[in-house]
């Protein structure tokens, strides 16, 4: 996935579940390579409490501005 089909995906997190769960689905080979890294905490519960960091971390980022230009006469 390019970079912007992630801030696309990213700014429609902010506000659907569906996009949301797409961005933890994306996310899941993180989340659960750290949570066996936490071994102070039960497996299941590292996961869920990476998870709910990806969430927060998706709600808390500002809105993703995507600028598409066109080559410019003075670029060639």
């Amino acid at each position: 996935m390019e970079e912007q089909e992630y801030a696309k995906l990213i700014n429609s997190a902010k506000h659907s579940e569906e996009s949301l769960m797409q961005v933890i689905i994306k996310m899941k080979p993180l989340i659960n390579a750290y949570a066996k890294k936490m071994f102070f905490m039960d497996l299941s519960d590292a996961e869920q409490e990476m998870t709910l960091a990806v969430i927060e971390a998706v709600r808390g980022i500002p809105i993703c501005c995507l600028l598409y230009t066109s080559p410019s006469p003075r670029d060639a």
